[in-house]
């Protein structure tokens, strides 16, 4: 027997249960969703946080011995740069600035982060000294003795300074005395140095004087003339001339 029409479930609509079932889920989709852009906007606050702390000076400066343990000298004199722009301390910072500069053979960047470190710290004479080294491999010999007459003012029984002052004067100024001198004070403070050897080869030698002193040159003899000697006695008490002699015959 069938159903009228009337009587018969309607398939437009769900049943009411069904209808809460459905408003519940939706409700909850809603609300999770809520909360999953709640936690994404904590994470990139999180993220921002994080690369604020790894953007401290001593994180780039970690990153930049990093680099320049494998070799990457260019990636290291970057973040040791960064570290020193983010207000790290420079008197750690420069001396690994210029060591991966000089590795990289970048002598004139090193040359432009030591001279910006000494305005603010004229008393480092070794930074100083490094400087001035570079001066010299780029045969800028005026500033390199500027520099070294400051070291040697603080440090006169510097030995390494003596030598590169006077590398400078016979390089750059072909001033063979000034720079025997300092090879001299270089050998008496390192006479088994590691330049000893070149401070060596560089010194003025005196020309050797003879032993002996040599005579005065005497005048020569006169030049003797031998007597034609007579083989025979002519009549006349006079020598006789032989056959071929002048007058013969």
């Amino acid at each position: 027997m069938k159903l009228s029409r009337t009587l018969q479930p309607s398939r437009r609509f769900p049943s009411f249960p069904g209808v809460i079932v459905i408003l519940g889920a939706s409700v909850l989709a809603s609300l999770t969703c809520l909360a999953c852009q709640k936690t994404k906007g904590d994470e990139m606050q999180e993220n921002l946080a994080t690369f604020k702390q790894e953007q401290t000076w001593d994180k780039l400066f970690a990153r930049g011995q990093g680099f320049a343990a494998i070799g990457d000298w260019t990636r290291a004199e970057e973040y040791f740069a960064a570290a020193l722009d983010a207000g790290g301390d420079p008197r750690k910072i420069v001396p690994q600035l210029l060591v991966v500069c000089i590795r990289g053979q970048k002598y004139r960047v090193a040359i432009q982060y030591g001279a910006n470190y000494l305005r603010s710290h004229p008393e480092d004479t070794s930074t100083r000294f490094i400087v001035a080294t570079l001066y010299i491999a780029v045969e800028e010999y005026p500033a390199a003795k500027a520099n070294l007459d400051v070291v040697m003012t603080k440090e006169p029984e510097n030995a390494e300074a003596h030598f590169a002052l006077g590398v400078a004067f016979r390089d750059g100024d072909n001033d063979a005395v000034r720079a025997d001198k300092e090879f001299r004070e270089y050998l008496r403070l390192s006479p088994k140095g590691k330049h000893a050897r070149e401070a060596s080869s560089g010194l003025l030698r005196d020309v050797p004087r003879p032993a002996v002193e040599p005579k005065p040159t005497e005048a020569p003899e006169p030049l003797q003339v031998p007597t034609p000697v007579p083989t025979k006695i002519s009549p006349t008490g006079g020598p006789q001339l032989r056959r071929g002699d002048a007058g013969a015959p």
